[in-house]
């Protein structure tokens, strides 16, 4: 049991030796925030057919709220949006071959990061935001249906402990 414990203990060792030599070796390149920054100065974020995607996500973003009572939409929505963000590879190949038509400038790489960034992660926050509130709804169902359980329990045991007087039926004289 000591030595299973020690052996742990090394690679536990380890692990976090190569963490803090990965994390010395990473200090003089820039950081995600560098990044994020340099994205945002490269796009043209004025160009109509981004300013109209931006305003469609921002519409599904509403309506995911406004209508977050309805199932149906709901999941309407959540699987338009997997079904977006899965054909996205192909997506960006298709947008790639046919930029100079719409687009001021080559957005879509080989990689898609242009793509997964400005489409597929707003799209998969509203799929977060969506399972984020039908657990909410099931959660808030199951409660209700549990107080109605606990309510009709409560009932049977107070008709067994106090059985209701049957009416005394009329005397006919």
């Amino acid at each position: 049991m000591a030595a299973a414990l020690d052996a742990l203990g090394d690679t536990i060792e380890g692990v976090i030796k190569g963490i803090q030599q990965k994390w010395r070796d990473s200090e003089g390149e820039p950081g995600i925030l560098d990044s994020l920054r340099g994205f945002a100065a490269a796009v043209n974020w004025r160009e109509p057919w981004l300013c109209s995607l931006l305003a469609a996500q921002a519409l599904v973003l509403l309506s995911i709220f406004l209508f977050r009572r309805s199932l149906t939409f709901l999941c309407i929505v959540f699987f338009a949006a997997v079904g977006i963000v899965y054909n996205a590879e192909r997506l960006n190949g298709l947008l790639h071959q046919h930029w100079e038509k719409f687009a001021g400038q080559p957005y879509f790489d080989a990689h898609g990061v242009f793509t997964s960034t400005v489409l597929s992660a707003p799209l998969l926050l509203d799929m977060l935001i969506i399972l984020v509130i039908l657990v909410l709804q099931s959660s808030q169902l199951l409660i209700k249906v549990k107080r109605k359980e606990l309510r009709y329990n409560a009932r049977q045991r107070h008709l067994q402990e106090n059985p209701p007087e049957s009416f005394p039926s009329k005397k006919t004289s």
